[in-house]
């Protein structure tokens, strides 16, 4: 076995060591990454499996409609593309355009679901995919 610092690591006195499920503990809930699934094309789909995810204890510092936002928006993206009512929805609002963009970039790599919200943009870009999504 390799050794790359021969130095002892000196760690504070006050330092506890955790595991896993403590650690998951502290820090409230655990990351989730769904495959993609044409059935979240549906709003109520996606309600439903946010209902889901919550009670399994993911996302937690996210509510049931946030969570089912990022499902729906990425697979209206990774489904659909941009469709043009949206396109034409986002004109002059640079900070949904981008989250879009993004959106797009990564949408076939799976639903990554955390804890907390994404970033501003993509959380419009959900946003905005929800008031044009259907049941």
């Amino acid at each position: 076995m390799k050794r790359y610092n021969k130095n002892m690591l000196v760690m504070p006195a006050n330092c506890v060591v955790m595991d896993d499920n403590v650690m998951e503990y502290i820090e409230g809930g655990k990351p989730t990454n769904l495959p993609n699934s044409s059935s979240y094309l549906s709003r109520s789909a996606c309600m439903a499996k946010a209902k889901s995810l919550k009670s399994q204890g993911y996302c937690v510092n996210m509510t049931q409609t946030e969570v089912a936002k990022e499902i729906h928006g990425h697979a209206i993206v990774l489904y659909w593309g941009v469709p043009a009512a949206l396109a034409a929805l986002v004109t002059g609002h640079p900070i949904v355009a981008a989250g879009l963009t993004e959106l797009a970039s990564h949408g076939a790599d799976g639903i990554s679901l955390g804890d907390n919200p994404d970033r501003a943009p993509l959380v419009a870009a959900y946003n905005a995919v929800w008031v044009l999504g259907s049941d």
